[in-house]
């Protein structure tokens, strides 16, 4: 009985997309008799993932959004220290790009002994070539369609249905 009052206030919004986790997570709200009325807002996530970005590529837009990241944490004055042996001198570099002159380009200075020698980025780039094939596969197959168009049925206090574009 407690776990049914409590619900109600857990979370409104889901999301739903052609990634493994989001997937998971609509369908196994969408069947919980107790969650499903928590819904009142539900967000398609358009983020893709090419199936033919290379490591180079990969790497180059990480040290992009991790630099920008570490702009606004240093302008909000948020910690940015990370114990991680390899993830530790990446946070540097990328936030070391911040502060140098547009005409240079140092992403292709250290971009191969990264590439070449961190696990945390070759696992990265794993797990996303993986999303990427996981989102090919759902384009292909109706599996998708389908468990959107019979978790859309059972969420029946669903208000508002957005799509964000990434």
């Amino acid at each position: 009985m407690w776990s049914i009052c409590a619900a109600d206030r857990l979370f409104t919004k889901i999301f739903i997309s052609p990634h493994k986790l989001n997937r998971e997570v609509f369908e196994s709200v969408s069947q919980h008799p107790v969650l499903q009325k928590c819904v009142r807002e539900l967000e398609y996530d358009g983020v893709y993932f090419s199936p033919r970005m290379t490591l180079s590529e990969y790497f180059s837009a990480l040290v992009i959004q991790t630099g920008n990241t570490i702009w606004v944490s240093s302008a909000t004055r948020l910690p940015m220290d990370n114990p991680d042996p390899q993830l530790g001198p990446f946070i540097e570099y990328a936030s070391s790009l911040r502060y140098s002159r547009p005409g240079d380009h140092p992403i292709r200075l250290r971009e191969e002994e990264f590439c070449t020698t961190s696990t945390f980025l070759q696992d990265g780039y794993q797990d996303y070539l993986s999303q990427a094939s996981f989102q090919s596969q759902c384009h292909q197959d109706t599996k998708f369609l389908e468990t959107f168009s019979n978790g859309l049925k059972d969420l029946r206090h669903l208000c508002t249905v957005s799509i964000n574009d990434g």
